[in-house]
């Protein structure tokens, strides 16, 4: 499953989604997500996905408290 929201500076993804996918570190470790509440971020990598057949890339945090695919 993947959210859009135009309204996010970043995208971000759930760490069980890249486990196997090597972190590039972060400059910062926390991200506010909807209501300020601060978000874990483990690292940063690149994804390859499709969206209706169009194979798309996206630089994404890597977060262990989602469950899902945020892109911004």
């Amino acid at each position: 499953m993947c959210m859009l929201n135009s309204g996010c500076d970043r995208s971000v993804i759930g760490r069980r989604f890249v486990d196997h996918h090597k972190l590039q570190p972060v400059r910062f470790s926390l991200l506010l997500a909807a209501g300020r509440n601060p978000l874990k971020v483990d690292g940063e990598t690149v994804i390859q996905f499709s969206i209706d057949g169009h194979p798309m890339e996206a630089k994404v945090s890597v977060s262990p408290a989602l469950d899902e695919l945020l892109l911004g």
